[in-house]
């Protein structure tokens, strides 16, 4: 070899050294994030059912480099990573075996979010947390406030039907009508509304009256209900799953039919919100755990002008008042921090009267300012408008349901959500007439309708019956 060959030759071995001493710094400075990338790459496409070879991709640093990041993230709830490993050992939580490399994964992508959970594991964050605390629990054992409908680990859209002003008075106009004109609920009721009412996950209305064989009417009061317990059924033929008991009618017959009311319906299945004993019960917010997320649901009233309806405090049994907004306000803010979705049911407004009025409308919008998803009215007995505000909804009254012999409009809201709060709204009309209810159809339909859209400023429903906003 000439001089020039060994100079050429010199240069080649100097480039390729320089070369492999690049690559093994590389691979010394960056091996960790090496590791984590193929760690997550072949976790993701194991076979979960080799236990041998899936544990052995489970390396003690990868885990406690992502513990590590999720305990400093800024969350909803303060967990330890206690709560990481019961996840991931839990079968029906973590339920391919991958949960751990698609956390790694998911967090290398995207960052530490809440709604990680929910995207991982078809349960939302506050659900998980539920169970890992034991205040949920599939066995009913946990916190009484939580009631789980359904499978607890399993995941799907959730729909709530929410309609007006329910009375089963025992004496008035409609169970007579009833007793002597029906036999059973499918003979008042279309068959494609009961339908959707029991086919909904949770069917909410406004129970306006008591519920008891005792007491009497509190004096001067114009209008008093009270149901014969054994009518109670008929909340349950309809599909009822929870109450409203924050009105002007469910003391009605003092405290002695007040209490009865609540038993009554605690011992039907019905979950009752609202109303207590003391502020402490009224006050309570009734969460349910359906579909893999956690719905909170508070009630409150403000109806009367001349109060014959007691506010409940320390000492008083009675309902939860929004006459002064502060403590319900904070209700709903508690609610919005131990859940995914809140719902607030507000007895306000004018009677008769399709008009918002102020106090209403700044009562609803410090709701939704709280921390409510949807806040649904009663009181008024007519359809009031539905509006959009600060990325809640509010519809101000469904009025009457299933009320009197009257002919007046009405209708069933439908909320459908998913543990990652994809929401869609439907309003469906019916109209109430001669003791039944059935779903407007035709130009009734229309009509309706196209009164709601012309009346609600920020929302419109259209002939899908989907709402959306203007």
């Amino acid at each position: 070899m000439n001089g020039r060959g060994k100079i050429k030759f010199t240069r080649i071995a100097a480039f390729f050294s320089l070369l492999l001493f690049t690559l093994i710094l590389i691979y010394v400075t960056e091996s960790r994030a090496v590791r984590s990338i193929s760690f997550a790459i072949s976790t993701l496409s194991a076979d979960p059912s080799d236990e041998e070879m899936y544990q052995a991709q489970q390396p003690d640093e990868d885990s406690e480099n992502v513990t590590s990041i999720i305990l400093a993230a800024d969350k909803k709830y303060d967990i330890d990573a206690g709560f990481i490993e019961f996840c991931i050992n839990d079968e029906n939580i973590n339920t391919d075996g991958q949960l751990l490399s698609n956390i790694i994964y998911y967090i290398g992508s995207s960052g530490y979010r809440d709604d990680m959970w929910g995207e991982l594991t078809g349960l939302s964050f506050s659900v998980l947390y539920d169970i890992y605390t034991g205040a949920a629990s599939a066995d009913g054992s946990g916190d009484p406030s939580i009631t789980v409908f359904g499978d607890l680990y399993e995941s799907s859209t959730t729909t709530i039907s929410f309609a007006g002003d329910v009375n089963l008075s025992y004496d008035w106009y409609l169970l007579e009508y009833f007793r002597a004109h029906y036999s059973t609920v499918e003979d008042c009721f279309s068959s494609d509304l009961l339908d959707l009412m029991r086919g909904s996950d949770i069917f909410v209305v406004n129970n306006e009256f008591s519920i008891s064989a005792r007491g009497t009417t509190l004096s001067g009061k114009l209008y008093t209900f009270r149901a014969d317990p054994d009518d109670i059924h008929f909340l349950t033929d309809i599909g009822v799953d929870l109450v409203t008991l924050a009105n002007n009618h469910v003391y009605d017959y003092g405290e002695e039919a007040f209490f009865d009311t609540i038993s009554h319906l605690e011992d039907a299945g019905i979950i009752t919100v609202g109303a207590g004993e003391s502020i402490n019960e009224a006050s309570e917010v009734k969460y349910i755990i359906s579909g893999g997320m956690k719905i909170a649901f508070c009630a409150a009233s403000s109806a009367e002008t001349s109060r014959y309806t007691p506010v409940a405090d320390e000492e008083t049994a009675g309902v939860m008042g929004i006459y002064d907004t502060a403590a319900f306000l904070a209700e709903i803010e508690e609610a919005a921090a131990n859940s995914d979705y809140v719902v607030v049911l507000a007895h306000f407004g004018t009677e008769n009267s399709s008009v918002i009025n102020d106090t209403q409308r700044a009562a609803a919008e410090a709701m939704i300012d709280a921390g409510a998803d949807i806040v649904v009215g009663a009181h008024p007995h007519v359809l009031q408008p539905i509006e959009y505000y600060n990325g809640g909804l509010i519809a101000y009254s469904l009025g009457n349901f299933w009320f009197n012999m009257n002919t007046v409009d009405t209708g069933v809201l439908t909320v459908s959500v998913d543990v990652n709060l994809r929401t869609t709204y439907k309003f469906t009309p019916c109209i109430q007439s001669a003791g039944a209810v059935t779903t407007a159809e035709g130009d009734e339909k229309t009509r309706i309708l196209e009164w709601m859209n012309s009346v609600s400023d920020t929302a419109v429903i259209g002939e899908n019956l989907k709402i959306s906003e203007k």
